[in-house]
């Protein structure tokens, strides 16, 4: 979760920016990337927040050494290559 606290008390509005202007993008950027967002008043403003969605997680040391296999076709798929042929490692 991102959360920013603002002073002003004026509620973010969706615009529509052209090309050449500096701002009014903000919460369509938002409604791209977030999962969910919002923003309420509060005593000193406002607070906006949205919730993104973490990037898989690298594989552990441990993962690494107790499941080979997976991490090797983990590692396979993320570089965009064929899958790996069955092996075991001794």
């Amino acid at each position: 979760m991102v959360e920013v606290l603002d002073g002003s008390g004026v509620m973010p509005k969706q615009r529509s920016a052209g090309p050449t202007e500096t701002s009014g993008r903000g919460l369509t950027l938002v409604e791209a990337l977030a999962i969910r967002h919002g923003a309420g008043r509060n005593r000193r403003g406002k607070r906006v927040w949205a919730e993104l969605e973490l990037p898989q997680q690298p594989f552990t040391r441990r993962q690494l050494m107790t499941q080979p296999h997976r991490a090797a076709k983990a590692l396979a798929q993320g570089l965009g290559g064929p899958q790996p042929a069955e092996f075991s490692v001794s």
